[in-house]
């Protein structure tokens, strides 16, 4: 049995549910049933294409507080065992997957995937930028949340006593390793009082 994670999928034209299960079982010649899918959080982009993974029999892997907002968004009803509640750090895969609740700034409970064996993290909506080889610049709003929203996700990594080299986001143009987040964590960046004074006085010196 195998597990999936919900990334964003904004566009019409990216690939279904289906042809996503077919180029991984491609790539990884796996052909095991996928189990469980991991909804990270309730936001519609990172709900797309649950209608499908449903169809194909998976129970979905959420935190509580946003089976209602994938209640509304799924076409169908779904039984409420089809639904795996993880509340705090939990283990899927026989101790392969680890899950935590990161909540921040972008959604109230947002659930991060680590990999222990690979000292890899999946996260959605806590970091990311277009550019290669750093975050965008944290003078300006909003950039400078993502900023913040990384330190609460090194503050629970921390907490949670796990050891990560990798840094995964669909919002980031490759993935990133140690160095380049604590590079990130130690720029200086506004404080909110004077991000929201910029903002109204018309402002816009870096």
């Amino acid at each position: 049995m195998g597990v999936t994670f919900s990334s964003e999928n904004q566009s019409d034209t990216n690939l279904q549910a289906e042809d996503h299960l077919a180029l991984l079982r491609k790539t990884t010649g796996n052909d095991k049933p996928i189990a469980q899918h991991i909804v990270t959080h309730h936001h519609t982009d990172h709900m797309m294409g649950l209608n499908d993974v449903v169809k194909q029999g998976a129970n979905l892997v959420i935190h509580p507080t946003n089976i209602i907002a994938v209640r509304k968004h799924l076409q169908e009803p779904l039984a409420d065992n089809r639904f795996v509640r993880i509340k705090e750090a939990s283990y899927l895969a026989d101790g392969k997957v680890m899950l935590f609740d990161v909540p921040n700034s972008h959604a109230k409970h947002n659930l991060a995937l680590y990999l222990p064996d690979h000292k890899l993290i999946f996260t959605e909506d806590m970091f990311g930028s277009s550019f290669q080889t750093e975050l965008h610049s944290p003078n300006g709003w909003p950039s400078v949340d993502t900023y913040h929203r990384l330190d609460v996700l090194v503050n629970k990594i921390n907490q949670l006593d796990i050891k990560v080299d990798q840094y995964v986001s669909s919002h980031h143009a490759r993935v990133l390793n140690q160095a380049e987040i604590d590079k990130a964590l130690v720029l200086s960046r506004p404080s909110k009082d004077q991000l929201i004074k910029r903002l109204f006085s018309g402002n816009t010196e870096q």
